[in-house]
């Protein structure tokens, strides 16, 4: 199934790559989907994709080097959401409905998701600040889960892939 996956925190005794890298296998793709990711100290991003929608390969960047985002899936009426960009930002937003997200995320801030319509789900990572923004399209047709526990903040597309933690609590 395609989508996101994605965690904040220390995994004491865990690698972040292998973690990423268990919680994408969790989501249980078949051999046509791509898989990409990113991972440093105690963050991991990954998109499992067919590349029907967004085929450029994630995450995308911003011109500093500093802001990352996963999408999955897609936004309608582009040509409305490139009129709130300034001109400079226009041209690297026409790339991809990644690059727009993440050009009108870095000029309106959280205040962008109002904006938005379409079918999606996107993480965007801030490497200076450490913080995490994650958006869901309105009707959540692509679905969302996370969990908050042992000062981690975990996310997937689907639940299995949450439980490739094993000190995530099964039950309250």
């Amino acid at each position: 199934m395609p989508g996101l996956v994605g965690f904040v925190g220390e995994f004491p005794g865990v690698d972040a790559k292998n973690h990423l890298q268990a919680m994408m296998q969790a989501l249980e793709p078949g051999p046509d989907y791509q898989r990409q990711m990113y991972y440093d100290q105690a963050v991991g991003l990954g998109r499992v994709t067919l590349g029907i929608f967004n085929p450029q390969s994630q995450p995308v960047w911003n011109a500093a080097g500093t802001r990352c985002i996963f999408l999955e899936g897609e936004l309608y009426e582009q040509d409305r959401l490139l009129k709130l960009l300034e001109p400079p930002q226009q041209e690297l937003a026409q790339q991809d409905d990644a690059a727009l997200l993440l050009s009108l995320y870095e000029t309106l801030g959280d205040e962008c998701a109002i904006h938005l319509n379409g079918a999606f789900v996107a993480a965007i990572w801030d490497t200076q600040t450490r913080e995490l923004a994650i958006i869901n399209d309105r009707l959540g047709q692509y679905p969302l889960y996370y969990a908050q526990y042992g000062g981690r903040f975990s996310f997937a597309s689907g639940v299995r892939a949450l439980l490739a933690d094993p000190d995530l609590p099964r039950c309250t």
